[in-house]
């Protein structure tokens, strides 16, 4: 896989649940072999798999308070990849080796690397305290940048999910964000859409953050729901999603409560539905920015223009060591 095209951006490698304190993990990413790990005080880190020094498998060796260890010389580094103490070579000479180095962060139950230069931004999260489901996993044949492009695609809002969009406003809160609120209403005859006009939702409003190529964040604004969804290009076609739910934690007395997390319950497998129907409609899509047959959904386009502005990998400068 040619990776120059790929946009600069966190990109998920783990969950969050899947990395206990003082463990690590081996992690494969843009052709590179990675360590995961989290100390004992709970600080991430991100780096080479191979040690600077003479190449010990770090993934090997044991997480301590503040870094991870090399199985082999016990060479020891902290999660922004500088050596703790000294190592010295043969000579009895001090050297202050660094191991490569990629910045983390947790955010929606998955944690992310951030494959460029200096992080453009942080990872979107819900702007009130949330009750959080477990992160759904799925390999989606598919480019890693599909479901932005189709995040501003009116038509299949109406052929996939059964949604009339009555109106979609592009915005821009960021140079590598874009946007997009929706309005529509809810035609489908599915048991989720059933429930939803059951319980008085027969339109939503729906407000998408995509950030970069690969990260979407999305807010339903009449229940205050949310979902977190990133992707990580595993081959040209194949991508890796990650996702997950979340809802206002519902406040007041133990009713209130109750109710808040029985809501919050029935959303889940709905909002899931919803993911899975572009999952299997998205299955094998190759889509050409070229085709002169888009012709008329204006968004689209402002999505393509956008896209052509990011930051790519080919202008990383990044070395390994």
């Amino acid at each position: 896989m040619n990776y120059a095209d790929i946009a600069q951006s966190w990109y998920p490698l783990a969950t969050s649940q899947s990395l206990k304190p003082g463990t690590s993990v081996q992690v494969e990413a843009f052709g590179r072999r990675l360590v995961l790990f989290r100390t004992r005080q709970r600080q991430l880190g991100l780096m080479q798999r191979n040690c600077v020094h003479m190449g010990g498998d770090l993934s090997q060796g044991a997480v301590t308070d503040t870094g991870i260890r090399c199985p082999i010389h016990s060479w020891e580094f902290s999660t922004t990849g500088q050596i703790t103490g000294n190592a010295r070579s043969d000579t009895g000479k001090a050297k202050s080796p660094c191991q490569t180095a990629i910045v983390c962060q947790e955010a929606n139950g998955v944690i992310h690397g951030y494959f460029g230069d200096s992080p453009a931004f942080d990872l979107p999260t819900a702007p009130t305290p949330v009750l959080t489901s477990s992160v759904y996993t799925s390999d989606v044949p598919m480019r890693y940048d599909i479901p932005t492009i189709f995040g501003f695609d009116t038509e299949h809002f109406e052929t996939v999910h059964k949604r009339g969009v009555d109106s979609l406003t592009v915005y821009q809160n960021h140079k590598v964000h874009l946007g997009a609120r929706v309005h529509a209403s809810v035609n489908g005859r599915r048991f989720g859409d059933r429930i939803m006009r059951a319980l008085g939702m027969r339109s939503i409003e729906l407000d998408t953050d995509f950030w970069a190529a690969n990260i979407l964040f999305g807010q339903h604004r009449q229940t205050n729901t949310f979902v977190f969804i990133s992707g990580m290009p595993v081959s040209e076609h194949l991508t890796r999603v990650y996702a997950s739910v979340m809802q206002e934690r519902p406040s007041g007395g133990v009713v209130k409560q109750l109710i808040g997390r029985l809501r919050f319950a029935m959303a889940r497998p709905v909002i899931r539905a919803f993911i899975s129907q572009d999952e299997n409609a998205l299955s094998g899509v190759r889509f050409d920015p070229e085709s002169p047959y888009i012709l008329y959904d204006s968004a689209i386009y402002q999505w393509l223009d956008h896209y052509k502005t990011l930051p790519r990998l080919s202008d990383w400068r990044a070395e390994e060591k």
